[in-house]
């Protein structure tokens, strides 16, 4: 994995990212990716049909067959917690930040670092497609840090996911179903949301498994 994404964690970014060379574009390599991914394993195994080359038990197995991702393109992927234009954070919804102003859904580079006095917002829909930006820079209590730093690392990191985002096969695998899949969804699903995405990279061949699950 790319030394960067290391500063995420410290950032407090619950997101987790696995990165697999020599991939090919079909679902049988997603699913092997994605199985990997879950179980932090080594690498993926055999997805033989009786099953007993999968990381995952008989029961995760089947709940993951059964899924029928949802493609994106990449503006759909980064979701309205971002202007796709510039890769600029948005913070959704509305409140007062220091020095009495009111702002609704304003940029990161509207707010600076001033300080938030009152913040109302929703999180997206657990069916609703994409948001990675929501996932990325809106964990239940906040990221650590500044705005600037978090907008840095974010462009950085995407320009890894996505540095030929008009060539790239983006799956979003999200929804309730995944808690069928591993428990690591189940705190997620209380009202953060799930977050399960597959980026494959056709000119050098690399699949990227991106998925969050967490609660406060």
């Amino acid at each position: 994995m790319p030394e960067i994404f290391e500063e995420l964690e410290p950032l407090g970014v619950v997101l987790e990212y696995s990165f697999f060379e020599n991939a090919r574009e079909s679902r049988h390599h997603d699913l092997q990716a994605i199985d990997a991914h879950l179980t932090h394993a080594d690498q993926p195994a055999a997805c033989l049909p009786d099953r007993t080359q999968w990381h995952l038990d008989n029961h995760g197995v089947s709940a993951l067959l059964q899924i029928s991702p949802r493609p994106l393109n990449y503006d759909q992927f980064l979701g309205s917690y971002c202007d796709p234009k510039d890769q600029m954070l948005i913070l959704r919804g509305s409140g007062e930040v220091a020095g009495g102003t009111t702002l609704q859904d304003p940029r990161y580079d509207m707010i600076g670092e001033r300080k938030i006095k009152s913040w109302g917002q929703s999180p997206p829909d657990l069916h609703d497609p994409g948001e990675y930006a929501y996932a990325f820079a809106q964990p239940p209590y906040g990221l650590r840090g500044s705005r600037a730093e978090a907008v840095r690392l974010f462009r950085k990191t995407t320009e890894i996911l996505l540095p030929d985002w008009d060539d790239a096969v983006i799956h979003d695998w999200s929804g309730d179903d995944l808690s069928k899949v591993d428990g690591y969804f189940d705190s997620g699903m209380e009202w953060w949301g799930v977050f399960l995405f597959t980026i494959f990279q056709p000119s050098i061949e690399r699949l990227i498994v991106i998925s969050g699950s967490t609660t406060d």
